[in-house]
């Protein structure tokens, strides 16, 4: 490692070069010695008008471009990124980012001053994922650069959702548009993004979910931000690859936290945690937690969805369940229902049980309405 560079900023791209000129003039503009950080490109196409933009910024900025062409994929162009990457630091910057010139000295000085091991989250000014976006218009870099990221001054932009709300589950709200952490930790823990995930969405928050059961500590840091450039955005197109990709993600990680964030969106499930946290437990015994059961019996799969597992995993409420022989059971997860891990009609039928009756109405047709999608026939036995 080249221990002269301190930070590697580390950015993902495609098609969007009028958006990248103003993301690189605002990183000429950091107040810090050009020699302590790096920019890593990874364009996942091949664009000589991208080479010709950086033949045009200053000699001495350290820009390196990887450059392949392949279909885009998101955690395939980080993972490049990331492997080329020489500084101690990386530093994510997605493409319509631009970032205040004191924003590597703060990271220097006040968050990786001493070398401690953390994910470090940045705020996204004016980002809203959930809105269509059909003509944008974009002011030159020189009106940014003399309104906001020369004095640091944010006043009038649009701020960050995730610091409105309270944080319950960090790791669903890793957005990975302005974030640090160091290299070391993605070597040692292999943190890489998964490549399995195409499209828009759920390949960040995969990743913050590995990052905290490395036990990194996810840190938002209040006074680091950068200004977000709105680009054309096809809603129903990105949330229809975003459903897709958190069906991977539960399917990876089947769990309550990530069945929460599939069901209700990040910012969602991490509002209504305590809520649905009471009800999740208010259904059980103390010591025992819901689960969702997979066993054979005539017919082929079937599911007992509100079982009750003891610590060991044994259904305790198995007299409940039509059919059920524990030396059958092949599959057992600590899932509501409300998402649950099997393709559409993949499963002969299911059974709502009792101990789901302790839920909201609300959860309950949710429960439901999932059930019914994975199996071809369900037995509510939660009202008898």
């Amino acid at each position: 490692m080249d221990s002269s560079v301190r930070f590697s900023v580390v950015i993902p791209y495609f098609d969007r070069l009028p958006y990248l000129k103003r993301t690189l003039l605002a990183l000429a503009d950091q107040d810090i010695a050009r020699d302590e950080f790096e920019i890593v490109i990874s364009c996942l196409e091949y664009s000589p008008r991208l080479l010709d933009l950086l033949a045009t910024l200053p000699g001495d900025l350290c820009v390196r471009c990887i450059m392949t062409r392949t279909h885009w994929n998101v955690s395939l162009a980080r993972n490049m990124a990331f492997r080329q990457a020489r500084g101690e630091i990386l530093v994510l910057l997605d493409c319509d980012m631009m970032l205040p010139r004191s924003f590597l000295r703060s990271l220097r000085d006040r968050y990786f001053k001493l070398k401690i091991e953390q994910a470090l989250i940045g705020q996204m000014l004016d980002y809203d994922a959930y809105t269509e976006v059909m003509e944008v218009e974009l002011q030159d870099y020189e009106f940014y650069q003399n309104r906001y990221l020369s004095s640091d001054d944010r006043t009038g932009r649009r701020s960050d959702i995730r610091w409105t709300i309270s944080r319950h589950i960090p790791w669903a709200l890793c957005w990975t548009a302005v974030m640090a952490i160091p290299r070391s930790v993605v070597e040692r823990h292999s943190l890489y993004f998964d490549t399995a995930f195409q499209g828009w969405g759920a390949e960040d928050l995969e990743w913050g979910f590995r990052i905290t059961q490395s036990g990194i500590p996810i840190v938002f840091a209040d006074d680091l931000w950068a200004m977000h450039l709105p680009h054309a955005r096809n809603l129903a197109l990105n949330v229809a690859q975003d459903t897709h990709n958190l069906a991977i993600f539960l399917r990876k990680w089947p769990c309550l936290e990530v069945e929460l964030v599939c069901a209700f969106g990040a910012v969602g499930a991490n509002l209504r945690h305590n809520q649905l946290k009471r009800q999740w437990k208010g259904a059980c015994p103390n010591g025992s937690q819901l689960g969702v059961v997979e066993f054979r019996a005539k017919g082929g799969s079937h599911l007992a969805l509100g079982a009750v597992l003891d610590s060991h995993g044994q259904v305790l409420n198995s007299i409940d369940i039509p059919e059920f022989d524990p030396n059958a059971v092949s599959r057992s997860v600590p899932l509501w229902g409300l998402r649950l891990p099997y393709e559409s009609g993949a499963i002969h039928s299911a059974y709502l049980l009792p101990s789901i009756f302790a839920a909201s109405e609300e959860i309950h047709a949710l429960i439901g309405t999932e059930a019914r999608r994975v199996s071809r026939a369900v037995l509510d036995l939660s009202r008898r």
